[in-house]
């Protein structure tokens, strides 16, 4: 009998966890979601843990009963070479709801965008309705379109960038053309917002750093400096959490 009690304990904790699978998610670049968006969580308290090598890392949040979502951003809190760790090391995730076991995962964190776009030194033949001289431009093919980032030079003053939808204007971003500026840094193909491919690249300005984001009709900008790093307030949405990772994971990645 007492086996069986055993046994009929373990199946439902087991159960249980397995139920609040689709609860929570690990996603890129160092974040662990919780909620749909949709449906409102309550007021409950979550815990995070894991090991990085023989050191537990506990994260705790007290969820309100208003919100949809909550999540942990890895990125933000952890040290470039715990990040690295986690890159590198499958590593066991632990969350707890109000001290109980909900969610128990293995899990190799990314901290790459997860498509598979490949940018391409092209040029659009089209005829274009852009300024200046043009210095570069890349493409990526999706679907059949082609999506350009053209960037381009104006007076010497101000620097253009064109997101192109294979003959069309879809996307213009102007930055002062400033000597601390690299005249060429990574272009990164993202896709924060759907499917679509995206153009993720930094202007420099003295100290400070802007992480611009160009897609199809959207546009996201970031600063980082040395004192504090700003994100859009519609990043606070639960579909551009990675985004927020992203920024974060640049900003311990480039001091």
């Amino acid at each position: 009998m007492k086996k069986l009690l055993i046994i009929l304990v373990l199946f439902f904790s087991i159960k249980h966890i397995h139920s609040n699978n689709g609860l929570v998610n690990i996603k890129n670049f160092g974040i662990i979601s919780i909620g749909n968006g949709h449906e409102y969580l309550g007021k409950h308290n979550w815990k995070l843990s894991f090991k990085i090598k023989d050191s537990l890392h506990l994260f705790e949040i007290n969820s309100k009963e208003n919100q949809k979502f909550i999540y942990f951003n890895l990125s933000k809190n952890l040290s470039s070479n715990q990040l690295n760790y986690l890159a590198e090391n499958t590593v066991e995730y632990i969350v707890k709801k109000n001290n109980k076991n909900i969610f128990l995962k293995e899990h190799l964190m990314s901290f790459q965008p997860q498509n598979l776009f490949v940018i391409l030194r092209m040029e659009n033949k089209e005829k274009l309705n852009t300024k200046g001289k043009v210095l570069d431009s890349y493409a990526v093919e999706y679907k059949g379109d082609y999506y350009y980032l053209l960037r381009s030079i104006l007076d010497n003053k101000l620097l253009c960038w064109y997101v192109i939808k294979n003959s069309k204007i879809v996307n213009i971003h102007t930055e002062f053309n400033n000597v601390n500026h690299q005249k060429t840094g990574r272009i990164t193909v993202t896709n924060f917002k759907n499917d679509q491919p995206e153009f993720t690249f930094e202007y420099l300005n003295n100290s400070d750093k802007k992480i611009i984001t160009l897609g199809e009709n959207f546009k996201l900008i970031s600063y980082i400096s040395s004192k504090k790093t700003v994100l859009p307030k519609s990043t606070e949405n639960i579909k551009y959490l990675e985004y927020r990772g992203y920024i974060y994971n640049q900003q311990k990645n480039n001091g």
